[in-house]
């Protein structure tokens, strides 16, 4: 049975998380979180990822009927614009949030990047910038209206854990979509 309860989609960063929310074949509520802040010392960002997933863990009131969907951090950064500290912090604030919901009874997944760039928008091999402006345009062929970046990458990985758990309910991602993300 396909399921239909609500899928909570993150694109986890230090400097603005991506936020994708939605039950299969609805428009999703987008938003994004700052976890990190200049003067941070090793535990700062975490913190604040776990008060802000017990905070939306608690609106939602029955647990059994919320997934979460992550998009597992990279084990090297192809771009060559991260350190060690920076990939560090990635994987700190996935598991820190992932850890705490799977605590609290959600079902927790994490998705690999470039199969869902490769599920909703062709080709998950492009650079991350170019990735996440064709994520972007998708987003809006579709008629969703992520606010940045970000937000359309969660909202690839909401439609790739709608498609993967309740097949057809999400809107169609064609060739025709791909090529105008193009």
């Amino acid at each position: 049975m396909a399921y239909t309860g609500l899928w909570i989609a993150l694109d986890v960063s230090k400097s603005r998380t991506g936020i994708a929310e939605a039950r299969p074949g609805e428009v999703p509520r987008f938003a994004h979180q700052t976890f990190g802040k200049p003067d941070d010392d090793f535990f700062d960002a975490d913190a604040r990822a776990v008060g802000w997933i017990a905070e939306r863990l608690f609106l939602e009131g029955d647990l059994s009927q919320v997934r979460l969907v992550i998009e597992a951090p990279l084990e090297r950064d192809s771009t060559g614009g991260s350190n060690v500290k920076t990939i560090l912090q990635a994987y700190a604030l996935c598991k820190v949030i992932g850890a705490f919901a799977r605590r609290r009874g959600v079902m927790v997944i994490t998705a690999n990047v470039k199969a869902v760039r490769k599920s909703f928008i062709g080709r998950g091999d492009y650079p991350s910038d170019e990735a996440k402006r064709r994520a972007k345009l998708m987003c809006q062929a579709i008629g969703w209206t992520p606010p940045n970046h970000d937000c359309a990458d969660a909202g690839a990985l909401l439609w790739w854990a709608s498609e993967k758990y309740a097949p057809g309910l999400m809107p169609p991602v064609e060739p025709l979509f791909t090529a105008r993300a193009a």
